[in-house]
């Protein structure tokens, strides 16, 4: 059974842990037969890149007003369009 995330398919064994019924905050990833510790850690690293996990938890660890929001939107939205150009005039 796969599951399709933004990064790509996954195996439904990282799946969050059952004793969570609204399933944030908690991941769980079953080891397979033959699977390194190395391997288990490289396939849960992977899921926890493609959730964006990370980031999730990095962006809400402090309050962030609307208005920073917009703001940091149009900074990041003027950064944007600056990359696109200079891509454009190297082209």
């Amino acid at each position: 059974m796969k599951s399709t995330t933004r990064g790509g398919e996954f195996d439904s064994l990282a799946r969050p842990v059952t004793g969570d019924p609204s399933g944030a905050g908690t991941m769980k990833v079953e080891r397979r037969d033959n699977e390194t510790v190395e391997q288990l850690l490289k396939r849960f690293n992977k899921v926890v890149v493609a959730e964006r996990i990370t980031k999730t938890y990095r962006e809400k660890m402090h309050f962030v007003s609307k208005s920073e929001q917009r703001k940091e939107k149009r900074r990041r939205a003027e950064r944007n369009r600056r990359k696109k150009m200079l891509q454009q005039a190297s082209h």
